[in-house]
C-alpha cells in the first residue's frame, strides 16, 4: 500500500478511477435503500453534490471527504466533535455499496471492513449503515445493540446447548488446527457479507483471516486512538482504499507503561503523524451541529479556534432551573486517594445533589452524565448515588471511556486540588474530550485556580469563564417557572434542599386546562399526569349539571354518574323515590321503589331487610344459634331441620394433671393423655421439646457423668442409668493392676471381676519340694513330680523315682550285667527288671 509509507505530496489514485461512467451517487437524507441512478464521471461527482447538497444534508467539505474518499487510496478526515464525521462515514459506506460492483474488481466478492477502537463506536457506526444492507458480520466482542440483535441468532444456539464463548473460542482454535477446511469455509462465508466489523484489539487478533479476506476497502473510525501496528495489520497489497477517521486532538492510543510510550512514540498514531506530516492530504470538517452557541463559544475559544457554528444549534433548549448553560464552579476543598487513584467527596456530594436538582426541574436521568477522569472519583460517586432516592439510571463514567459518546447535560467533576502536579487533567487530549461532552449544558466542578497554575489550557478556560462572568464559587439557579422572580446561590450540597420555589406553580394541564394553585416546589414542576390536578372537575351532564365527582380527573378520565336529585314520586306502597339526575329516562327504575323494608320471615322468625319492589321469598340469612349439647351454638345458617351440624369450634375441656386445654375439635373425644407439644425438663437436667405433655418420656441423650472409678465419663443413654449421683464401671475399659491376696498382681479390665490368680505356686510341699501347681489350687503331696535317689530295688542298684512314687516299687532302668544260667553269656541290651523277672540268669551284683 504505496500511500502509507510514502514521503511524496502526491496522492496515489486507483486504477480504477481511470474509469470513465462509474459512479453512481443518487444520495439521499434518511435514506432507507440503495437507489438505482445514473452512472457520472469522477469529474461530474463533485458538481453534482454540490448541487444537491441540500437534499443529502453535507457540507462543502463533506462533500470534498466523499469525493476524496472514493477517489483516492489514503483519505483522513479529522475534525472536532459534532463535525458530522460519524454521518459522513454513514455516506461513504452507503456510496461504496452502490458502487460495489465497479469498484471491486475481483471475481470473489470482497467485504468493506471498518475498524473502530471502541465496541460502543462500532455498534453505532453498523446501526447507522444496517439500512442498507443486512449482510453484516461482527467478529469480536458482541454488540449490545437492540438493532444488532437478530445477527446473533448463533449465539442464541450457544448459549441453548450451555456452551460458554471461552469454550466456544478454544474448540474454533483447534479445530482450525486439525481442520483446515473449516476454516476455508469461515472465509468463504466472510467473503459473502458486505460489510465486516471489528474493533482494533479483534483485528489483532484475526490477522490471518483480514489477509486471506483482502479486503479493497478499509474504513477505520477512531483512528487517533489506534496503534500503528494495528492499523497496518489491516492493509495488504490487493486494498484500494483506505479511510481514517477521527479527532488526533482527542485521546490518544493507550500504551500501559508511560515510560516505554515516550520513548518510542507509540502515543502517537498512524492518523496523527500523518496529519501532522502531510496536512494538505487531509480533510478538516469545521462546522459543529452538536452542542448550543454557548458551548460552541468556550470549544472555539480554547480548544478548536477555526470551528464554526452550524444554524441549527441555536434552537437548542436551555437547562431548565440554571442561570447558564456553562457554569464553572471553583472551590478549595482538598482532594484524597493514594498513588493509584484520587477521589474529592466535596465534588462528589456537589455532583449528586446538582444531577437531582436538574431531575426534579424536569429533566430525565438519561439526559445527564457525570463523569470525572479518576476511576476512585468514578467508584466514591456510584456509592453515593446508592443513597439517592431520585437518581435510579443516570450514567457515570470516565472521561476516557466515554470518548466518541455524548449527552445532554454533563457534569464534570476535576478532583484535583493539591499544591503537586494535576496528573491526568495536564493532557490536552483528555480535557479536549471532557469538555465537548456535552450538548446542553456543561457544569464544572474543581479547583479552577490550581488547575489554571499548573496547565495552560485550563487557564484559558479560566480566562474565558472570567470573561463571559460564568465561573464563580457558588451555582446560580432559578426556578423554572418562575426565572425573574427567584434566585438560588448554592455553594454547597447541603444548599440544594432550601432552592425551593413557594410562589403559586401556574402550570397549565393539558387534559383539563386548569391552572395549578399550589406552592411551586421543584418536586412539582413536571406535570405530566393530570390526576395532579387539585381544582374540582367542571364538566357538566348533558342536562348542565356540574360534575359531582370532586377532584379533577381529566378529560380521559368519564365522570361519575351524575347524583343530582331532580325529582320526587310518592309510589302506590307510600314510600317517596327519589330520581337522580342519571336514572331518570330509566323506566324500569321509576316502576320500582328501592326503600329498605323489615320483614319477619314465617318459619323462622327472623327479621330480613329487603327492597320494598321485591316480594320474592328470601332465604333466611341469619345464624342458627341452636345450643349443642356441647354447650356451643351451631354457626350454620338458618335451618329448619335438627340435624345439626357436628361442632367444629375448639374443645374447652381441661386436662386435671397439668392444666392445659384439649383444643381439639369438639367433635372429636379427647385423647387420653394431654396431646398438647411442651417442653418438658427431666430428672437428670436434660430438656426435651416438643413432646406431648401426657407422654412419659426417657432421656436419649448421652450420660457423660462421671464413673465411680473414676475412669472417664458415662457412655451410655441417661435412662439406663435412671438417678445414679455416679455411673458404676461396668462398661469401664480401662485396663488396671490388681495386688491378690497371695501376693501377686493381675492386669484387668476395670469392668471385670478379679478372677483366680494363675501365677505359679510358690509355696513348699510338706515333703519339702516347691509347689508346681497354680497358685489358686491347693497345694498337694500327692502330686510332687519330684525325682529322688533310693537304693531300696530288689537288685540292689541305685535308681531315680519320683516323690510323690517313693512308696511303690518301681522296675529298675538299669542295663543288665548278669549271666545267662544256661549258656554262661553276658545279658545284653536288656534292663535289670527285664531279666530278674525271667530268672534266666545269673546277676553280676550276685556273683561278685
Amino acid at each position: 500500500f504505496i500511500s502509507v509509507y510514502s514521503t511524496k505530496k502526491s496522492i496515489h489514485h486507483p486504477n480504477i478511477c481511470n474509469c470513465e461512467d462509474f459512479y453512481n451517487l443518487m444520495l439521499q437524507k434518511n435514506v432507507t435503500t440503495i437507489p438505482d441512478g445514473p452512472l457520472i464521471t469522477l469529474s461530474e461527482a463533485r458538481n453534482k453534490l454540490l448541487k444537491d447538497i441540500s437534499i443529502i444534508s453535507l457540507t462543502k467539505l463533506q462533500v470534498d471527504a466523499l469525493i476524496n474518499s472514493i477517489s483516492q487510496e489514503m483519505t483522513l478526515i479529522h475534525g472536532p466533535p459534532g463535525t458530522g464525521k460519524s454521518y459522513i462515514a454513514k455516506i461513504i459506506i452507503q456510496t461504496f455499496l452502490i458502487n460495489k460492483s465497479v469498484i471491486l474488481s475481483r471475481k470473489i466478492s470482497s467485504p468493506i471492513l471498518i475498524v473502530s477502537y471502541s465496541n460502543q463506536a462500532l455498534d453505532k457506526l453498523l446501526e447507522e449503515v444496517l439500512p442498507f444492507t443486512s449482510k453484516i458480520l461482527r467478529i469480536g466482542h458482541q454488540s449490545v445493540s437492540d438493532k444488532l440483535t437478530k445477527l446473533h441468532e448463533i449465539h442464541g444456539y450457544f448459549k441453548e446447548k450451555g456452551l460458554f464463548p471461552s469454550e466456544i473460542y478454544k474448540y474454533s482454535r483447534e479445530s482450525n488446527k486439525i481442520f483446515p477446511s473449516i476454516l476455508l469455509e469461515n472465509i468463504h462465508i466472510c467473503s459473502k457479507v458486505d460489510i465486516i466489523g471489528m474493533t482494533s484489539t479483534s483485528l489483532g487478533k484475526n490477522f490471518e483471516l483480514v489477509q486471506i479476506l483482502a479486503p479493497e476497502v478499509i474504513l477505520v473510525e477512531e483512528a487517533s486512538e489506534m496503534f500503528e501496528s494495528h492499523l497496518i495489520t489491516s492493509l495488504g497489497k490487493l486494498t484500494k482504499y483506505c479511510i481514517l477517521i477521527g479527532d488526533h486532538k482527542q485521546l490518544r492510543p493507550k500504551v500501559a507503561t508511560f515510560d516505554i510510550s515516550i520513548k518510542n512514540g507509540l502515543e502517537v498514531s498512524l492518523f496523527e503523524r500523518y496529519i501532522l506530516n502531510h496536512p494538505e492530504k487531509c480533510v478538516q470538517l469545521n462546522e459543529q451541529r452538536r452542542c448550543c452557541l454557548e458551548l460552541f463559544k468556550l470549544i472555539s475559544n480554547v480548544l478548536y479556534l477555526d470551528l464554526k457554528n452550524h444554524c441549527s444549534s441555536n434552537i437548542k433548549g436551555h437547562v431548565l432551573g440554571c442561570d447558564s448553560n456553562i457554569q464553572v464552579f471553583n472551590h478549595s476543598f482538598r482532594e484524597e486517594g493514594d498513588l493509584f487513584s484520587k477521589c474529592n467527596s466535596f465534588e462528589a456530594e456537589m455532583s449528586v445533589a446538582l444531577a437531582e436538582y436538574l431531575v426534579r426541574c424536569g429533566h430525565r436521568e438519561q439526559e445527564i452524565t457525570i463523569l470525572s477522569a479518576y476511576k476512585g472519583q468514578v467508584d466514591y460517586l456510584k456509592r453515593i448515588l446508592q443513597e439517592s432516592n431520585i437518581l435510579r439510571d443516570i450514567q457515570i463514567q470516565t472521561v476516557d471511556n466515554f470518548q466518541g459518546r455524548e449527552n445532554d447535560i454533563i457534569i464534570l467533576s476535576l478532583v484535583r486540588s493539591e499544591k503537586e502536579t494535576i496528573g491526568f487533567l495536564s493532557i490536552s487530549h483528555r480535557v479536549t474530550v471532557a469538555l465537548t461532552r456535552a450538548r446542553r449544558g456543561l457544569f464544572l466542578i474543581g479547583n479552577i485556580n490550581h488547575l489554571g497554575e499548573k496547565s495552560s489550557i485550563w487557564n484559558e478556560v479560566k480566562s474565558y469563564s472570567i470573561q463571559e462572568n460564568i465561573i464563580s464559587n457558588k451555582f446560580n439557579l432559578h426556578c423554572p417557572n418562575h426565572k425573574n422572580e427567584t434566585s438560588f446561590k448554592i455553594s454547597s450540597s447541603i444548599d440544594f434542599k432550601s432552592a425551593s420555589c413557594s410562589m403559586i406553580c401556574g402550570f397549565k394541564y393539558k387534559n383539563c386546562g386548569h391552572t395549578c394553585k399550589r406552592s411551586c416546589e421543584l418536586s412539582h414542576l413536571w406535570h405530566e399526569d393530570d390526576g395532579l390536578c387539585t381544582d374540582p372537575c367542571s364538566i357538566k351532564c348533558k342536562f348542565g349539571h356540574v360534575c359531582s365527582g370532586g377532584k379533577c380527573h381529566g378529560s380521559f378520565i368519564p365522570c361519575p354518574l351524575c347524583q343530582k336529585i331532580v325529582k320526587e314520586l310518592l309510589l302506590e306502597c307510600g314510600h317517596i323515590l327519589k330520581v337522580f339526575c342519571y336514572r331518570q329516562e330509566d323506566e324500569f327504575f321509576l316502576n320500582r321503589c328501592t326503600s329498605i323494608v323489615e320483614e319477619s320471615l314465617p318459619r323462622c322468625g327472623h327479621v330480613i331487610r329487603r327492597p320494598c319492589w321485591n316480594k320474592n321469598n328470601f332465604i333466611c340469612e341469619e345464624t342458627c344459634g341452636k345450643v349443642l349439647s356441647c354447650g356451643h351454638e351451631c354457626e350454620l345458617k338458618c335451618h329448619l331441620n335438627s340435624n345439626h351440624n357436628i361442632c367444629e369450634k375448639s374443645c374447652t375441656k381441661i386436662y386435671l394433671d397439668c392444666n392445659h386445654t384439649c383444643n381439639m375439635k369438639c367433635y372429636v373425644n379427647c385423647p387420653i393423655i394431654c396431646p398438647k407439644l411442651v417442653s418438658k425438663r427431666l430428672n437428670c437436667g436434660h430438656v426435651i421439646e416438643n413432646v406431648e405433655c401426657g407422654k412419659k418420656v426417657f432421656c436419649t441423650e448421652r450420660c457423660n457423668r462421671e464413673l465411680i472409678c473414676g475412669h472417664g465419663n458415662c457412655k451410655r443413654f441417661c435412662y439406663e442409668c435412671q438417678d445414679s449421683v455416679l455411673c458404676d464401671q461396668s462398661q469401664c475399659n480401662e485396663k488396671i493392676r490388681v495386688n491378690l491376696e497371695c501376693g501377686h498382681t493381675q492386669t484387668i479390665k476395670c469392668s471385670s471381676a478379679i478372677k483366680k490368680c494363675d501365677s505359679k505356686c510358690t509355696r513348699k510341699l510338706l515333703c519339702g519340694h516347691p509347689c508346681t501347681g497354680i497358685c489358686s489350687d491347693p497345694c498337694d503331696n500327692t502330686k510332687c513330680d519330684a525325682l529322688i535317689e533310693t537304693n531300696t530295688l530288689s537288685c540292689g542298684h541305685v535308681g531315680l523315682k519320683k516323690c510323690k512314687d517313693q512308696n511303690k516299687n518301681i522296675p529298675c532302668s538299669e542295663l543288665c550285667q548278669g549271666i545267662n544260667k544256661i549258656c554262661g553269656h553276658p545279658c545284653k541290651n536288656r534292663t535289670c527288671s527285664d531279666c530278674l523277672s525271667g530268672e534266666i540268669h545269673f546277676h553280676l551284683s550276685r556273683t561278685m
